[in-house]
């Protein structure tokens, strides 16, 4: 009779709301029940906007932000008890992880008996490993880890020197398709995403987009606590009649898919989805080459361009030969869909079966 391979997963993610992370966190809870896991997703903090598959253990339901000590250990050792009760054969913990004295309770207290595997999501090692390195070896030492990017895989290896580390793209999202409400120009460019300057650098997208002085609008999807900011910059550009800011969209599939490209300007990034969307749409990108994630993703005059980071003159002579290039702009839009074929669910899933085995 051969043995039953199938297991008991708990994923760990401060939410299933809000962010990329935790939108994937989402998605692999329905790979993993998909290749016959039995799936409990424990949320540290309340918030549950994206779809799901499994058993939902909202820990934050009734966590407060200004709780007492008293009421944080309560609130730790009710996640003890749930792993210890449900036996669970692994833990995948997708949580940031840069406090110490957290990861310090983490490790040595609530994961002491538990199998655990670390979701690594962004080239910022920082987000995922307390500093100093002495510690996060100390913590993590025979752990397993996947990194989202082949790069992040490296990355680690290279500066923690561990042993067990695996590499698993994120696969393209389920996309939900209806009518927009938002009535758009025929053409135009378009950058989503949050609008947190510090990560995302829009204002390098601005600035390039009003160098390439091209007369079809920049749409920016997304909210986020820089958008007066942005808004601001575009004024300041005298490009404000050109620079479209629709906030967030609850239904984006058709806005994405309607552009004539998508714009990526990150400080850093894991594996950016917003690159993965448009192409599985069939919107070619453009993007800077920051670490990591868009050079393996994007083929450089096969799928869209990509450019060196930070080079705003680089940037919007990509823009501009893109736009103003028709037989460029169209070659991209037909390869964009089969650029990336490997990332739909059903390949990365066998991926995930492989590393599910082998533990």
């Amino acid at each position: 009779m051969p043995k039953d391979t199938h297991k008991k997963i708990a994923l760990v993610t401060i939410s299933l709301s809000g962010g990329g992370a935790e939108r994937s966190t989402a998605f692999l809870s329905q790979i993993l029940t998909g290749l016959g896991h039995t799936v409990h997703i424990i949320c540290i903090r309340d918030g549950v906007s994206y779809p799901y598959k499994g058993t939902l253990f909202n820990l934050g339901a009734d966590k407060r932000e200004y709780d007492g000590l008293i009421t944080k250990y309560k609130h730790l050792k009710r996640l003890k008890d749930y792993l210890h009760n449900e036996q669970f054969d692994l833990v995948i913990d997708s949580r940031s992880r840069s406090s110490a004295l957290k990861e310090w309770v983490y490790t040595k207290y609530i994961y002491k008996a538990q199998k655990v595997l670390y979701m690594v999501r962004s080239a910022r090692l920082e987000t995922y490993f307390p500093v100093p390195d002495v510690l996060a070896k100390w913590f993590y030492g025979k752990r397993h880890f996947v990194g989202v990017s082949k790069s992040i895989a490296a990355k680690i290896k290279a500066r923690y020197g561990f042993k067990h580390i695996h590499q698993v793209y994120n696969p393209i999202p389920t996309m939900t398709f209806g009518e927009s409400n938002v009535s758009l120009p025929e053409t135009y460019l378009l950058g989503y995403g949050r609008l947190v300057d510090d990560v995302k650098n829009f204002s390098l997208m601005i600035s390039a987009f009003a160098k390439a002085n091209l007369k079809l609008p920049l749409v920016i999807m997304g909210d986020g606590p820089d958008a007066k900011k942005l808004a601001t910059l575009s004024k300041s550009l005298g490009i404000n009649d050109k620079v479209i800011f629709i906030g967030h969209q609850s239904n984006p599939a058709p806005i994405v898919e309607r552009a004539l490209c998508t714009l990526l300007t990150s400080h850093y990034e894991g594996f950016p989805m917003v690159l993965v969307e448009s192409l599985a749409l069939g919107t070619p990108v453009i993007s800077v080459d920051c670490d990591s994630g868009p050079k393996e993703i994007v083929e450089n005059g096969i799928n869209g361009m990509l450019v060196a980071n930070y080079d705003e003159v680089a940037l919007s002579t990509a823009i501009r030969t893109f736009v103003l290039d028709g037989e460029l702009a169209s070659s991209c839009k037909k390869n964009a869909q089969e650029s990336v074929k490997h990332l739909a669910a059903e390949h990365i899933a066998l991926d995930w079966k492989k590393i599910l085995d082998s533990l």
